[in-house]
C-alpha cells in the first residue's frame, strides 16, 4: 500500500501480530498505526529480498486471500491464479499463517516448507513434472516437511489415506486406514464409519458383515417410522 504525503506512521505494538511472525513469504519487522486513524500497518521483509514492504495488518490476517508476498509472485511469474501457484500459496499458508484454518495441523505441529521452496521458481522446477488437473500435493511421510524428497502428486482418495486424522483398523494382522478397508471389502466409507464409530461394532464384525440390500434398508426404515415415540 502507498501512504499519502500527509500521513505519518507511529510505531505501536499489537497483541494480534508480533514482529518476527511469518505470513506466507512476509516476515513482520515492525507494526504501526497511521497517526489520527485506526489503520494498523505492518512493515515486512519479503522472501524475494524486498525490505520495508508496507501492508495493512488485516490483510495479513484475513482468511480471504491474505497478503503473502510483496507482489513479487504476481510480477515475477505472471501465474497468479494458476493451479501450481495456488498449490504453492496454500502450502505456504498452511505452514506459516497462524490465521489459516488448517494451520494447527501443519505449521502448528511443526510442519514447514524446505527453504528452497520458499522461492516459487524452485518449487515449480521440482514439482511441475507429473502435475495434472485434479491431483493434490501429498507428503509421503505425514510427519515430515514439504520438500522435493517427501512430496508427490496423488489423487484426492490417495491423499485422504495419508492424513493423520485417518482411522486405522487392524484385521487379520494387516493395518489399513478405514477408507482402504472399505474399498477392499466392498462397503461405502459412510457405512464402515457408522459401524465403527456410531454402532461401536468390533473390527471383524464391521468388515465381514455384508451391506444391507435395498429391501432390508427400506424394511428397517419403515420399522423405525412405526416405532412408538
Amino acid at each position: 500500500m502507498k501512504l499519502k504525503p500527509d500521513q505519518r506512521l507511529v510505531q505501536k505494538d499489537f497483541d494480534c501480530i508480533k514482529p518476527g511472525e511469518v505470513y506466507g513469504g512476509l516476515t513482520v519487522r515492525e507494526t504501526y498505526v497511521i497517526e489520527g486513524t485506526y489503520n494498523y500497518i505492518a512493515r515486512c521483509d519479503c522472501k524475494c529480498g524486498v525490505t520495508g514492504f508496507i501492508t495493512r495488518v488485516n490483510q495479513l490476517r484475513t482468511k480471504n486471500r491474505p497478503a503473502i508476498s510483496c507482489g513479487c509472485s504476481r510480477k515475477k511469474h505472471g501465474r497468479w491464479g494458476e493451479p501450481l501457484f495456488i498449490v504453492w500459496r496454500n502450502m505456504m499458508n498452511r505452514c506459516y499463517d497462524p490465521t489459516n484454518k488448517r494451520y494447527t495441523r501443519y505449521g502448528g505441529r511443526g510442519i514447514s516448507v524446505c527453504p528452497d521452496w520458499h522461492d516459487m521458481d524452485k518449487f515449480l522446477e521440482d514439482m511441475h513434472y507429473g502435475h495434472a488437473v485434479g491431483l493434490q500435493i501429498d507428503r509421503i511421510d505425514n510427519d515430515g516437511d514439504y520438500g522435493p524428497f517427501n512430496c508427490r502428486w496423488v489423487t484426492h482418495s490417495e491423499n485422504s489415506r495419508n492424513k493423520s486424522t485417518n482411522t486405522l483398523l487392524t484385521y487379520n494382522g494387516e493395518t489399513k486406514c478405514l477408507t482402504e478397508w472399505a474399498e477392499i471389502v466392498g462397503l461405502t466409507v459412510g457405512t464402515l464409519w457408522d459401524r465403527i464409530k456410531v454402532r461401536k461394532w468390533d473390527v471383524t464384525k464391521s468388515l465381514t458383515t455384508p451391506p444391507m440390500t435395498n429391501a432390508e434398508t427400506m424394511k428397517l426404515a419403515c420399522a423405525a417410522r412405526r416405532k412408538p415415540k
